[in-house]
């Protein structure tokens, strides 16, 4: 959310103060909450979860406003909750304020977020797994042995795991749970085992933001708390 602020500041050229929803009530800054957790946090009954999935996210390719919506009626609908005004006669919370920066440094981490969003964006969200073996154990996985690093069956929040057959008819959808070495292991939400029909498998979906987008997206939201400076930063 510190990136929304970021954002806003400098294309309106204005000020910007107010809460990090994601940060709010975890437990770190190195774990946001997710739309999902925080809606939960916030005991919002909600029947479509997934619709929420990826609210955090800036997609370059959005013809619609849905995600600057559904941003709009989480926060809408947080106010009023009971943990968030109970969180707000607290001292331990940091707001987010714009001003803390001086207009090249803003301009600077503008920038920055920006072109990391193209990169991100430019990955491709469907990718072929390869595979050299793949079974059955006896704990109720599908364990697949990855034949290659860039297109292993990876863990995510939002990816979604396709088994097909030698025609293409879907067989099985699941989650990556953990992972060991080279293999994947993957439980299913839909269809049955068939290990002898599994033909291809698909990954659909963005992978989980790595310990080096983490640490980005921790340093901002601390530079824009005014917790660190810019100018102090090991990465400068």
């Amino acid at each position: 959310m510190s990136r929304v602020a970021l954002y806003v500041a400098q294309d309106f050229k204005i000020p910007i103060r107010g809460i990090d929803l994601g940060t709010l009530l975890s437990l770190s800054t190195w774990e946001p909450d997710s739309p999902e957790g925080l809606l939960e946090r916030f005991r919002i009954q909600i029947l479509n979860i997934p619709t929420f999935q990826n609210t955090w996210e800036f997609s370059l390719e959005e013809k619609e406003d849905i995600r600057v919506i559904l941003r709009a009626w989480i926060c809408a609908y947080a106010i009023q909750s009971e943990a968030f005004q109970k969180k707000l006669q607290e001292v331990t919370y940091v707001t987010v304020d714009t001003t803390w920066i001086s207009k090249a440094e803003r301009l600077c981490l503008a920038q920055l977020l920006r072109q990391s969003d193209v990169v991100r964006y430019s990955e491709e969200i469907e990718i072929l797994a390869e595979f050299n073996k793949i079974k059955t154990t006896k704990d109720g996985y599908i364990a697949i042995k990855n034949a290659r690093y860039k297109t292993q069956t990876r863990r995510g929040e939002n990816c979604i795991v396709v088994i097909a057959d030698k025609d293409g008819n879907k067989l099985n959808t699941g989650q990556v749970r953990t992972m060991a070495g080279r293999t994947s292991f993957v439980s299913l939400t839909t269809g049955a085992w068939s290990i002898s029909k599994m033909s291809t498998v698909t990954v659909v979906g963005r992978e989980d933001h790595t310990n080096a987008e983490r640490a980005r997206d921790q340093f901002v939201l601390h530079v824009l708390q005014g917790v660190v400076q810019l100018i102090s930063s090991p990465f400068i």
